[in-house]
């Protein structure tokens, strides 16, 4: 559902969008559709994925035309301008599952990238209290939460498109059962003006 995910975080056409930890980049392809050829995708992933990504990435930033990858040393993310929006997909359950630190560097560098006003979109796999969530590849919504308002966003809406009330949390997320489809959280939060 990506229309109804980048509908709901708010990107579309013309808008500079920063993807944070791309990885092989299936949500690269979908911002690039989203803002057109006028707006601007910043495709981004640390250094260290360079060698298993980079060509690949290349080719994709070619061939759409509207992409810039980048690639880097922690989470200070060096932008021409600031970002009109940010989105990252499956990956603030592994920062905040090494501590709160961990997790707020993560979101101080997008925080840092964006316009004020801008907005982030995340996607994550839904933990739950009382399960191992840094061994299952999870997170609880109400950890995320924490974590942004902490970082200094403003969070401003949660939506259940994503969700997927089959998973019942007490899986590993690359469990053969839920054939890569966990129940995910889908919040909006903003940077103050």
């Amino acid at each position: 559902m990506p229309a109804d995910v980048l509908n709901f975080v708010g990107i579309g056409e013309g808008m500079t969008v920063l993807e944070v930890f791309a990885g092989g980049g299936w949500y690269t392809e979908v911002l690039s559709a989203a803002v057109g050829p006028e707006g601007m995708v910043y495709s981004q992933n640390a250094a260290r994925f360079q060698e298993r990504v980079g060509e690949m990435a290349a080719a994709r930033a070619e061939r759409l035309g509207n992409v810039e990858v980048i690639y880097t040393e922690g989470m200070a993310i060096d932008l021409p301008a600031p970002a009109d929006a940010a989105f990252t997909a499956l990956n603030l359950h592994d920062m905040a599952n090494r501590g709160d630190e961990a997790g707020l560097g993560f979101l101080g560098g997008i925080y840092d990238a964006l316009a004020p006003g801008g907005a982030l979109g995340i996607v994550d796999h839904t933990g739950s209290a009382g399960q191992d969530n840094a061994e299952l590849h999870r997170m609880e919504p109400s950890k995320a939460r924490e974590l942004l308002t902490q970082a200094g966003f403003v969070v401003e809406a949660e939506s259940d498109i994503l969700m997927n009330a089959e998973d019942d949390h007490t899986l590993g997320i690359r469990d053969p059962s839920l054939r890569f489809e966990t129940d995910r959280f889908l919040i909006r939060a903003r940077k103050p003006e």
